[in-house]
């Protein structure tokens, strides 16, 4: 069941902050008055529908599934079984957790600024880092394939089997001479020596 359409980070510290609370510690209490504003944040809605779809929620799921899939729509991302998952009880609020997030990305990444991440959704920004991961990834193979490839280009240089840069077709395929080519360069070479 979908409670919720997307949480904003900006929404979600500006809440914590002006009430106080860690958003997190509140739904493990069953706090109904924080579910509502939730609801109500996640959906952009009026607080009597926000009311309407927790009493339905509540209903249908009980307050315990309830609260979790409401958790996990806040935090915008359901570990699998063999992911690790950070300790919440090491941050004093929810807010703490999306500020760790921030500095991590920031670790490897400069693209994304402060005021950027405060405007993303809590399920966006998983998206994100995992887009950078693979990124990073990317990156770093091309890096050392590009230091692999010159050290080999070296030695088949310096042992005398690469006389000109290898070059790619359009298509991408190694540009092979031709015959025809590998005869004009000999004649070529040939009367640059006689001359």
């Amino acid at each position: 069941m979908k409670i919720c359409n997307e949480f904003i980070i900006k929404d979600i510290l500006d809440y914590e902050l002006l009430n106080e609370v860690n958003i997190l510690d509140e739904l493990e209490q069953c706090n109904l008055s924080v579910m509502i504003d939730l609801v109500e944040i996640g959906n952009k809605c009026s607080e009597e529908d926000a009311e309407k779809t927790v009493s339905n929620g509540i209903s249908e799921l009980g307050i315990e599934k309830f609260v979790e899939e409401l958790a996990y729509e806040i935090i915008g991302h359901r570990p699998d079984d063999n992911e690790s998952s950070t300790n919440s009880h090491k941050f004093s609020s929810f807010s703490e957790v999306l500020e760790n997030f921030y500095n991590e990305i920031q670790s490897v990444d400069k693209n994304l600024g402060l005021s950027d991440f405060w405007n993303i959704s809590t399920r966006y920004m998983y998206r994100y880092a995992d887009g950078l991961q693979k990124r990073f990834v990317n990156e770093t193979n091309n890096k050392w394939r590009d230091i692999y490839m010159d050290k080999v280009m070296l030695a088949q240089m310096l042992g005398g089997k690469l006389d000109d840069c290898p070059q790619l077709n359009e298509d991408g395929s190694l540009h092979q001479k031709s015959e025809v080519d590998k005869i004009k360069a000999f004649f070529a070479g040939r009367g640059n020596n006689n001359g």
